[in-house]
């Protein structure tokens, strides 16, 4: 009997300490996944940053075909400079490249390949313009998950 009462308050002392240590395992789970949740929005911020240079980089392009409608860019692919420098190696934010230009199944279409990244982030456009009444126009445009064109690294 002497035994028994010395242990009384073991049950809920192991009780404390496995609450406890449950409440700590769940603290640090919310905290890291929260963490990550900020790379993740960060992610998807230099994406949209991404697929807006590939915008303007097809406006470039669109442009130049506008100017000239046997504009192909050079080998390579053609830099477009939106707040970068085209000289730096490997280029910075802020670039993207003209990676290439073909004629499409209509004489009035040409197919037009543009990347773009920001930070890790890649963008891969293809995009059909069609010339309508002296101006060109997207008639399809998508991005495709892998670049497998010509020499065209960012």
């Amino acid at each position: 009997m002497h035994i028994y009462g010395r242990q009384r308050g073991f049950a809920a002392l192991m009780s404390v300490v496995i609450l406890a240590g449950m409440l700590m395992v769940m603290t640090y789970v919310m905290s890291t996944a929260s963490f990550f949740a900020r790379f993740d929005a960060l992610d998807g911020e230099r994406k949209r940053v991404s697929l807006s240079l590939a915008d303007g980089c097809l406006a470039a392009a669109m442009a130049r075909l506008q100017r000239d409608s046997d504009y192909v860019p050079t080998a390579g692919g053609e830099c477009v400079s939106l707040g970068g420098e085209c000289d730096a190696v490997p280029l910075p934010s802020g670039t993207c490249k003209i990676c290439g230009v073909a004629p499409g199944e209509a004489e009035s279409e040409r197919i037009v390949v543009v990347r773009a990244a920001d930070d890790g982030a890649y963008t891969n456009v293809r995009a059909v313009l069609v010339r309508d009444s002296g101006a060109y126009e997207v008639r399809e445009w998508r991005e495709v998950p892998h670049y497998d064109g010509p020499n065209c690294t960012l």
